[in-house]
């Protein structure tokens, strides 16, 4: 499987992310950023395998997560990644626009890596079926 994206600017949150996919499946790969403009130059090179799936944080410094979702979008080589989009909390407000983005999961953020097991596995189920 191709790798999966993980952009946030918070170290445990990338560590518990990467630790649960780990170890739902330690053969795949994870590709951490702390920002999503390091993450748009890995990206935006034509080398780089195309991800399988790509979580955004939706308070990153430099380019916020809606944006950074918005710039994804437009790349023609990830308009059809699955993108999860995750925060401390999403109210009902934050996630018709993010939809609208082209969002396709939304998750809060949890202290427990059970938590991130259940992420990780609703995103594999999805991109695994299709």
């Amino acid at each position: 499987m191709s790798p999966i994206i993980l952009i946030d600017d918070d170290e445990d949150d990338l560590e518990m992310l990467s630790r649960a996919i780990n170890d739902i499946d330690p053969d795949l790969n994870c590709v951490t950023f702390s920002d999503c403009t390091v993450a748009l130059l890995h990206l935006n090179d034509e080398s780089t395998p195309q991800p399988s799936c790509i979580f955004i944080d939706m308070h990153l410094p430099k380019i916020g997560g809606s944006e950074c979702l918005k710039i994804f979008r437009s790349m023609p080589r990830l308009s059809h990644v699955p993108i999860a989009m995750i925060s401390d909390a999403f109210r009902e407000a934050d996630i018709e626009p993010l939809k609208e983005l082209g969002a396709d999961f939304f998750f809060a953020k949890s202290h427990k890596v059970e938590h991130y097991h259940s992420i990780i596995h609703t995103v594999l189920n999805r991109i695994l079926s299709e």
